[in-house]
């Protein structure tokens, strides 16, 4: 009986982690901070994410670590829910935004991520829509600045 048990709990849990059909996606977002995305996971249901954006004739890297998940409530087994959390770092171009006419304003921060996500069956693509927020610690001419519209809607091949 414990063999049966343990038997039903492992395939019930297999069923439930390996819930990705992919280990790795590449791809464009588009956005607040548009760019090019790479997702890897680690292991089931955990992924890190780098993502290279360009904004006001400048460049920010972000590094994410994420948890996904089935989202239950879904008729379709190709669509997951996701969030996590990660830092940026980068710079903005002479002239833009806080950055003096002259030089460029470096910025380092923390950034959040919560979203969707959809395998788009029979072609191997996902389509993401997210919510971004982060916020500069580092930089600005000093300022702590929260930036809580940082959206965005990525497609990703996978491989």
């Amino acid at each position: 009986m414990k063999r049966i048990l343990l038997l039903v709990i492992l395939t019930f849990s297999m069923s439930y982690a390996f819930s990705q059909s992919y280990t790795t996606s590449a791809g464009i977002r588009f956005g607040t901070f548009q760019g090019v995305q790479i997702k890897h996971f680690l292991q089931d249901g955990q992924a890190i994410e780098g993502l290279v954006s360009t904004r006001w004739n400048g460049i920010i890297v972000s590094g994410l670590y994420e948890f996904q998940k089935p989202f239950k409530s879904s008729d379709t087994e190709s669509l997951y829910w996701y969030m996590g959390g990660g830092a940026h770092v980068g710079y903005w171009g002479a002239g833009y935004y806080y950055a003096d006419k002259d030089d460029v304003a470096g910025v380092l921060g923390l950034d959040f991520i919560a979203g969707l996500e959809y395998e788009i069956p029979e072609v191997p693509f996902t389509a993401s829509l997210d919510w971004k927020p982060s916020i500069n610690l580092v930089g600005e001419v000093g300022e702590r600045r929260f930036w809580p519209l940082g959206g965005g809607l990525s497609f990703r091949y996978t491989f």
